[in-house]
């Protein structure tokens, strides 16, 4: 790992407990970064910020890229690998109880799934705070890393993350668009540059913001 940003809340929850944030964090993969499971002792929501990967859980495999969004848990025979030549920069929770599932449920993120997040929904704010909040020190760092989980898992039930077949191509668009702004901003002069460096017109590219 090359960078590695992360906060440990309750390592030992009691059993029986509702709901319960384990540790979270951000990640940057190294070049070689690939990790084999069998299963995990807790469920993980992974959120991938920018680079390029695959994910394979229980035998099925998809590309990761800005925006993917994955689960697994305990039962999750899972891989995930890195691009060597663009390494991944991804972000999880970690969490368990007796309630855990059906958030899961009502997100449509049970473990073993994969999807494309919304742009609508900033997931970057939420994984941030999470770890922010999840500072040592902070009594009340428990309590609000709950409380941030479950907005995450209901703001996924509320919000479509999958792009139908109508829209997918202009969310692939949007992503390519958005990596080169992200890896570019301090050389662009204009909204025109943009839109010439990344082949689009300008109105459309407004439009997918």
């Amino acid at each position: 790992m090359r960078v590695a940003r992360r906060y440990y809340l309750d390592l030992s929850p009691p059993k029986g407990i509702q709901l319960a944030v384990i540790c979270g964090g951000y990640e940057e993969c190294a070049a070689n970064y690939r990790v084999v499971r069998e299963g995990f002792p807790h469920y993980v929501v992974e959120w991938v910020v920018r680079g390029k990967g695959r994910v394979c859980m229980n035998g099925e495999e998809h590309p990761l890229s800005k925006g993917s969004l994955f689960c697994y848990g305990p039962e999750t025979l899972h891989e995930i690998e890195t691009d060597a030549s663009r390494p991944l920069v991804k972000q999880f929770v970690s969490f368990v109880g007796k309630s855990a599932r059906k958030l899961l449920h009502l997100s449509a993120l049970l473990p073993g799934v994969f999807t494309l997040a919304s742009p609508r929904l900033d997931l970057a704010w939420i994984f941030d705070s999470l770890r922010r909040d999840g500072e040592p020190g902070d009594k009340l760092a428990s309590a609000n890393c709950k409380a941030l989980l479950r907005y995450l898992l209901i703001k996924l039930a509320s919000t479509p993350s999958t792009p139908n077949s109508e829209n997918a191509g202009a969310y692939a668009t949007f992503v390519r668009c958005d990596e080169y702004l992200v890896e570019n901003a301090h050389f662009l002069a204009s909204l025109a540059e943009l839109a010439e460096k990344c082949a689009i017109d300008e109105t459309y590219l407004c439009r997918l913001y």
